[in-house]
């Protein structure tokens, strides 16, 4: 990329081209934007957001357009590939940050929960494309930050997790919002409570919820036709954090219908640094694998984005910029396997 960046966004684009946008700095967030052409290789500069924002969220809409929401602000703006050009498009009723933003089927986008000036929200507002204006729609029953949103097959969205309010942690809870009432209702809750996880809708219409804080080497899958959630075997490598500090790894469904996770990384009093280990060491069952090893494992480190500050930057300490303030992830990919477990042979 053009500058280093991290809490930034990344949009693939209907030309197949990347738009990334925003992102940490030691003072504050980045207001640049720039392209990723996969036909040359090559990233280009372009023009600047209207404000700054760091860990906001950046959707496709139906038209081709790009909504960024959030990053400390309430209002968002609109990017136009046609033009490379930055407009601002309303305001929301909360200034967020670590929300969630999910592109429905009429074409709306559902934004639920972050961290604003006064803590979490539980607060969620609707964007309408076709008129440019932010309404309020139902809050969720709890507070969350650093949580999953997940559009299912039947058009409602699945929230689970995050980080709640007070003395809770993590949360275990989840709840469905309805499009068509713009109403939650609460469905089962994890088996275990869950901040910075990834969440997969999978081809039979399935979620696989993986990594977190404290349940940094576990998956379950959610059964969006009984509400309940089932324990799916234990991922080789954690993919998680310690409850003061979350690296975030990745979760991707692949076209076979499996799912790669990479990244992630544990953190104590500091980032910790990982290096490849044999892919065959540590396979468990019932469906997970080891996946290839990065060319650069050996004797390197994969630099992760962070995705666990919901709080005020002067709790992490000064940023200097240096590698030491820098989380590092494990560079040992892991498969999940959803549809042939017994398939789950050491590489």
């Amino acid at each position: 990329m053009t500058v280093a960046r991290a809490g930034h966004s990344a949009t693939l684009l209907l030309d197949g081209t990347v738009l990334v946008t925003g992102g940490d700095q030691p003072v504050g967030g980045r207001s640049s934007s720039e392209l990723y052409d996969p036909g040359t290789n090559r990233w280009t500069a372009i023009g600047r957001m209207t404000t700054a924002r760091e860990f906001h969220t950046a959707t496709l809409l139906r038209d081709g357009d790009v909504l960024v929401v959030g990053g400390e602000h309430a209002w968002t703006e609109l990017y136009d590939p046609s033009a490379h050009r930055w407009t601002r498009t309303g305001s929301m009723g909360d200034a967020r940050s670590f929300h969630t933003a999910t592109l429905l089927p009429d074409g709306k986008v559902l934004v639920a929960g972050g961290t604003g000036p006064n803590g979490q929200l539980a607060s969620a507002e609707l964007h309408d494309p076709a008129t440019k204006r932010w309404t309020a729609t139902g809050r969720m029953a709890h507070a969350r930050v650093t949580h999953t949103a997940t559009l299912l097959a039947d058009g409602t969205v699945l929230i689970a997790g995050g980080w709640g309010t007070g003395a809770v942690d993590s949360l275990a809870s989840a709840e469905v919002y309805d499009p068509a009432t713009g109403q939650w209702s609460a469905t089962g809750s994890m088996l275990e409570p869950r901040r910075g996880q990834t969440a997969t809708l999978l081809s039979d219409g399935m979620v696989i919820v993986a990594g977190g804080t404290y349940a940094a080497d576990n998956a379950e899958l959610y059964d969006p036709n009984t509400g309940r959630w089932t324990a799916t075997g234990s991922m080789a490598v954690p993919r998680g954090g310690h409850k003061s500090l979350n690296f975030g790894h990745t979760a991707t469904l692949q076209a076979d219908g499996s799912v790669l996770v990479t990244g992630g990384g544990q953190g104590g009093h500091g980032p910790q640094r990982y290096r490849c280990r044999n892919p065959a060491a540590t396979i468990q069952p019932p469906c997970w694998r080891m996946a290839t090893c990065s060319s650069s494992a050996a004797g390197q480190s994969s630099g992760g984005s962070a995705t666990g500050w919901p709080w005020p930057r002067s709790d992490i300490g000064q940023a200097t910029g240096t590698d030491r303030d820098r989380p590092f992830a494990p560079d040992v990919p892991t498969r999940f396997d959803h549809e042939a477990p017994e398939r789950m042979a050491r590489e």
